[in-house]
């Protein structure tokens, strides 16, 4: 199939793109990396989401696209094509760009991802997957749909995280059926930049499997959210970042992100 990927340049993503091309490196699929570079105003407007947007982007960007050792586990964006039969390319928006968009849809894309995207799919966009369009969504859908779901629910006292993998049929948020979750159980001396990164991570196989079941014509199982129960979260204000540090989370520790950096390093 041929695969086009839309993620974030970022740690988290690079993760979760290494993980999902090496699992299906051997399916025979044709593959697309599109980056973003937006940074929302949320992700900067907090000094604690500032922190975080430094570790798991700038401070990241600054030290992979310096690397040309292309041994670790992970690679880094611009390395990727060392391992991997993709090509990777940063756009402002997919949705805006009609050149990039005349190109997709001559290249004629099976399935669409958004992993950790930046921007909402348009329709245009939507329409040109000949087979479906996915986003793998680091919450529990319908109760954490929207922006920043490991923050909010470790904040509200969950035990256990989950990453949704659903379809994607129109431009509402987070709205579409659900085809697959992965759960983990939170770690409380971690951090959330940790607990984002290692979601996506365990998410993968999730995908992985669905993509294998579309390329071998089987029929995915989805099921209808009820979006009566649904819940939509933005970025935290100071207020509620100030309430989840006094009660002992932490957005970055400095430990958590040399741990997946040392995945780039090592085999």
């Amino acid at each position: 199939m041929k695969i086009l990927i839309c993620t974030k340049l970022d740690l988290t993503s690079c993760v979760a793109t290494n993980e999902l091309l090496s699992q299906l490196r051997d399916d025979g699929h044709e593959w697309w990396v599109v980056l973003s570079d937006k940074v929302n105003e949320g992700e900067r407007g907090v000094p604690s989401q500032f922190d975080l947007a430094f570790y798991e982007r700038d401070n990241f960007l600054l030290w992979s696209e310096s690397r040309r050792d292309s041994q670790g586990q992970y690679l880094p964006f611009h390395l990727l094509y060392t391992r991997y039969d993709t090509h990777v390319e940063t756009l402002k928006d997919v949705n805006t760009d009609t050149r990039f968009l005349h190109r997709l849809a001559k290249w004629g894309p099976d399935v669409i991802l958004s992993i950790r995207y930046n921007y909402i799919f348009r329709q245009p966009l939507i329409d040109l997957a000949k087979k479906t369009v996915l986003n793998l969504h680091p919450g529990k859908l319908p109760e954490y749909a929207g922006f920043f779901a490991p923050f909010w629910s470790i904040k509200q006292g969950e035990s256990f995280l989950t990453c949704t993998l659903h379809s994607i049929e129109n431009e509402q948020l987070d709205s579409g059926d659900v085809v697959g979750e992965a759960r983990m159980e939170v770690e409380p001396d971690r951090s959330v930049m940790w607990h984002f990164t290692e979601l996506y991570r365990q998410g993968i196989p999730v995908l992985a499997g669905v993509l294998r079941n579309l390329h071998s014509h089987i029929n995915v199982v989805a099921k209808v959210q009820n979006l009566d129960q649904r819940q939509l979260f933005s970025h935290p204000a100071v207020s509620d970042m100030k309430a989840f540090e006094r009660g002992g989370g932490r957005m970055v520790l400095h430990e958590d992100y040399l741990e997946w950096c040392r995945r780039f390093l090592e085999p």
